[in-house]
């Protein structure tokens, strides 16, 4: 009679105007929030329902496809579940959702779905490197390297001549992943004594266990790291042939030195990464290192005679002057391969370039490698005159060249041009020389006279005064004396047979065609 009765009470109630067909409401996530991370693997799972339908229906999913699934139960009318142990892994990320199902109306409609990613696990000991186990001959400043650990966000480690850590701890340091080498700065390790280090990580689950410790044996001392002096770091407008400065290091007689455009030295400039036996370092131009405008990187170690180096310096950075050097000068008189009747000539030379030289430096020499210093001549003016209290040696040759200056630095040195002094008739030829053919084609040949016994260099010279061909260059006796001359190699233009001695010097002009 019961069953009748509610029969008919649903017939009823269906058939009445007022009556709505409803499925049970759908559910809205509660917790864990969405996109919830460090979630345990048996955290509990909660909603809240508009209705109380007869049960839920809970999945979980690797994935939000819901296509594979890891958990799909179907529990009563209460709106919380807890995934059961062994259920969920470590360090994953899960999808979720809920529906309510009526016995009578059906399943409604599904949550939303909601996402969470399990808690890690305790992380593992890092591998340790170096020193290696038992290591020995090591330096009292080791350098301290592991296997990074993934996930890890910390390291510890620890260093002690006691192998149970308890006391005597030289170092006990926390540092942050991914760094996989730390460096020692204490001097404080005994020599021939055994020590131990050991490591351990840390996630967001809280600190692993300790590696196994590792003995070394600190035999000798390295070099102390350099100390960087100049420029300072972060320096502006340094010029392009800047002198970089460092505090000598104990222990140490070589340096190796770094200068990068990047900091991480990269790209090393050629040039600045040999062996320097000094605590300095002139930049050069030759060829041109460093460029205007420019941030430079740089750090030096220090070296001894076993080849052991010390870890490099601090990095300084320094920013080079927006400006260049000047270009090369161009001489102009006296010409070269002239000869001077007086001892007190004067040079000129002019300064070329969009970038002007402040200052000059004029030098004389009477080698052509220009190995005497005596005369290195500073001036403003484009402009030298040899004056009478220090005149040029007389019946010499000289050569000489200019260099500009500015704050970026030095230009190239100028082409090498000559001149020779004499007390001769100027209406005399001191070597009687002469050529023939003139032009030439392949060769020509230059005769001359030789009115003493004497040291005779001949060659040809560009236009420029640049040696080109070396002819001759002794001593040559008394008499006429001729030198074939091959000319095949020379580009077409004009050239300069010469020859200078103690008689003096003279220049035969000739065309290459």
């Amino acid at each position: 009679m019961k069953r009748a009765i509610t029969i008919l009470a649903v017939v009823v109630a269906v058939l009445s105007p007022a009556f709505v067909y409803a499925q049970p409401g759908k559910p809205t996530l509660t917790s864990p929030a969405d996109g919830s991370t460090k979630v345990s693997l048996t955290a509990l799972l909660a909603w809240n329902s508009p209705s109380l339908p007869d049960s839920f229906r809970i999945q979980i999913s690797p994935d939000n496809t819901f296509a594979n699934l890891v958990a799909d139960v179907t529990q009563g009318n209460s709106n919380v579940y807890t995934p059961s142990a062994g259920l969920l892994n470590h360090y994953r990320n899960y999808f979720w959702r809920v529906q309510g199902i009526d016995n009578t109306l059906g399943a409604g409609a599904w949550s939303d779905p909601s996402s969470f990613l399990t808690i890690d696990t305790v992380p593992l000991p890092p591998g340790l490197l170096k020193p290696a186990n038992n290591a020995k001959n090591i330096a009292f400043l080791p350098d301290f390297e592991w296997m990074p650990v993934a996930r890890a966000t910390r390291y510890q480690i620890q260093l002690s001549s006691n192998p149970a850590f308890t006391s005597d701890l030289k170092m006990d340091s926390v540092v942050n992943a991914p760094k996989t080498i730390i460096t020692y700065n204490k001097d404080t390790l005994g020599k021939d004594t055994v020590y131990y280090w050991r490591m351990r990580t840390e996630n967001e689950t809280g600190w692993g266990a300790w590696s196994n410790e590792r003995p070394f044996q600190a035999v000798f001392l390295p070099p102390s790291i350099p100390q960087l002096i100049f420029p300072v770091h972060a320096s502006t407008n340094q010029t392009l042939t800047v002198k970089l400065d460092w505090e000598d290091a104990k222990q140490a007689n070589r340096y190796k030195l770094f200068i990068s455009d990047d900091p991480s030295f990269t790209n090393k400039l050629n040039g600045a990464d040999s062996i320097l036996l000094q605590s300095e370092y002139q930049v050069s131009l030759f060829p041109l290192m460093l460029d205007s405008s420019k941030t430079y990187y740089w750090t030096v170690a220090a070296g001894n005679d076993e080849n052991f180096y010390s870890r490099f310096s601090d990095t300084f950075s320094f920013t080079t002057i927006n400006l260049l050097p000047p270009s090369r000068p161009y001489n102009i008189s006296p010409a070269t391969s002239s000869v001077q009747f007086s001892r007190t000539p004067t040079f000129t030379w002019n300064d070329t370039g969009k970038f002007p030289a402040d200052s000059f430096y004029l030098h004389i020499s009477t080698f052509f490698i220009f190995t005497d210093t005596a005369r290195l001549i500073k001036t403003t003016a484009e402009t030298y005159t040899v004056p009478a209290s220090a005149p040029l040696k007389e019946n010499t040759v000289h050569y000489w060249r200019v260099a500009g200056k500015n704050e970026a630095g030095f230009s190239p040195w100028s082409f090498s041009w000559n001149l020779t002094t004499s007390i001769n008739n100027p209406a005399l030829k001191p070597f009687l020389a002469s050529l023939y053919p003139n032009p030439a084609i392949t060769e020509t040949t230059f005769e001359f006279e030789v009115k003493q016994t004497q040291q005779v260099r001949v060659a040809v010279t560009d236009i420029a005064g640049r040696e080109v061909l070396a002819l001759h260059d002794g001593e040559l006796t008394e008499g006429k004396h001729s030198i074939t001359v091959n000319v095949s190699s020379l580009p077409a233009g004009i050239y300069f047979a010469v020859i200078g001695g103690k008689d003096g010097m003279q220049a035969v002009q000739f065309i290459k065609q």
